[in-house]
C-alpha cells in the first residue's frame, strides 16, 4: 500500500522540542559496499510460520503486530485482520468491510491496544477508527476530524499522520479524544514525492517517524505529548526541484524513500531513484555507526525475505517469505533478533 507524498519541514516551535545537534549526513551516493548482510546488526534468526487452513488464506501482509499473546496480520487487498497465536496456529479472521454499525469501508491501517487489550482498525473513508476486541466483538467508532493514512494510540488520543495530503493540511496531528479536535504539530513547505508502506513507527512505548517531508529527521512523540526531533539526519544528494505536481517515478531524478524501520537500537531505510537504483542504509543509534549499501543480504542462513512489517518491539524487526517450493501456503515471519 504504498502513498505519494509530498513536503519538506516546517516546525511549530510551539509543539516540538528541538535538540541542538549537528546533523548526521547521510551520503547515498557514498556506498560502503554493494551489500549489507544481516549479520552486521542482526544477532539471531527465528521462524514462525503461519498456518493454513481453507479460511485462513493471507493473500498479502501489509503489516503485522506481534504482541505476547497474538500475531495480528493486515491484508488489506482482503481487507481483512487474521489473527494467530505467537506459534503461528490460526485463531480467527476479522473482516467487517460495510458502511453498517461496526463495519468499515476502507480499512488502511491498524494498531493493537495492549493496554485495554483492543484492535484498532483505521477506515480511511469514513475517517474514523474503529475498536474491536480480539475475539472479533465490536466496541465502538471514533470518527476523526481529519483523514489520516496513518495513526498511533497516545495516552490521549492518537497520533495522525497525513503525509500525503495536498497543501497546508499534509503534516502529523495530535487528535484528543476529550475535545475530539486534531492539533497539527508538523506541516509541509516543499514537495517532494516519496512511497512508502507506513509512516508511524511504535516499539517499546515510543512514537517515531522519519521522512522526506520532514528533512529525514527522526522524531518522536513522548507520552507527555512532547515532539521531538530525536535523530537529526541530513540526506544527500539534496533534491534538484520542487514537484508541484504528481509525477512518474519511472524518470525521477531525486531519491524517495521507499521504507522506514526503526527499533530501540537500529534504524533501517531504503531510497530509490531511477538513475541510481535502490540504496540501503542502516544506522547504530547505540554508537552511531552507519552502514551503506545498494542491497541487503541474509548471509545467516540465506532464506531470502519478500515482506517487511512495521513490528519492531523488544529490538526485533519482523520480515516475512512464501515458501519457492509451494506459494500457496501462507507465509512465514522471520525475526530478526537485532544485536544490542
Amino acid at each position: 500500500m504504498y502513498r505519494c507524498i509530498f513536503m519538506f519541514l516546517l516546525l511549530c516551535t510551539s509543539c516540538v522540542e528541538q535538540k541542538d545537534t549537528t546533523s548526521i549526513k547521510i551520503d547515498l551516493m557514498a556506498t560502503d559496499s554493494d551489500t549489507l548482510y544481516y549479520s552486521s546488526f542482526v544477532d539471531s534468526l527465528s521462524y514462525i510460520p503461519l498456518e493454513t487452513k481453507d479460511d485462513c488464506l493471507i493473500r498479502e501482509i501489509t503489516d503485522a503486530i506481534l504482541t505476547n499473546q497474538y500475531i495480528f496480520i493486515l491484508d488489506t487487498p482482503q481487507q481483512s485482520v487474521w489473527i494467530y497465536s505467537t506459534k503461528g496456529k490460526f485463531i480467527r479472521s476479522l473482516h467487517h468491510q460495510g458502511n453498517g454499525p461496526g463495519e468499515y469501508i476502507n480499512l488502511i491501517q491498524f494498531e493493537y491496544d495492549a493496554d485495554n487489550r483492543e484492535l484498532l482498525l483505521l477506515d480511511g473513508w469514513n475517517k474514523s477508527i474503529l475498536r474491536y476486541s480480539p475475539d472479533d466483538k465490536f466496541i465502538d467508532k471514533t470518527v476523526l476530524d481529519i483523514y489520516p493514512s496513518d495513526f498511533k494510540k497516545t495516552a490521549d488520543g492518537y497520533l495522525l499522520s497525513m503525509l500525503g495530503a495536498p497543501d497546508s493540511i499534509g503534516g502529523v496531528y495530535s487528535y484528543s479524544s476529550q475535545n475530539h479536535k486534531s492539533t497539527q504539530l508538523i506541516k509541509r513547505t516543499y514537495n517532494l514525492p516519496c512511497n512508502f508502506n507506513w509512516e508511524l513507527m511504535g516499539y517499546d512505548n515510543e512514537i517515531t517517524f522519519m521522512a522526506p517531508p520532514f528533512d529525514n529527521i527522526v522524531y518522536s512523540y513522548d507520552k507527555k505529548g512532547v515532539l521531538r526531533q530525536q535523530i537529526p539526519f541530513k540526506i544527500y544528494p539534496l533534491p534538484t526541484q520542487s514537484y508541484t505536481e504528481d509525477v512518474s517515478t519511472q524518470h525521477l531524478p531525486d531519491f524517495i524513500r521507499t521504507n522506514y524501520i526503526e527499533s530501540s537500537h537500529w534504524l533501517y531505510a531504503t531510497y530509490w531513484r531511477a538513475e541510481s537504483g535502490l540504496r540501503v542504509f542502516l544506522y547504530n543509534k547505540q554508537n552511531g555507526d552507519l552502514q551503506i549499501g545498494k542491497r541487503l543480504v541474509n548471509d545467516i542462513d540465506r532464506v531470502k525475505y519478500t515482506y517487511m512489517t512495521s513490528s519492531c518491539n523488544h529490538n526485533r524487526f519482523v520480515f516475512g517469505y512464501r515458501k519457492e517450493e509451494n506459494t500457496d501456503d501462507n507465509p512465514i515471519l522471520q525475526i530478526l533478533h537485532l544485536k544490542n
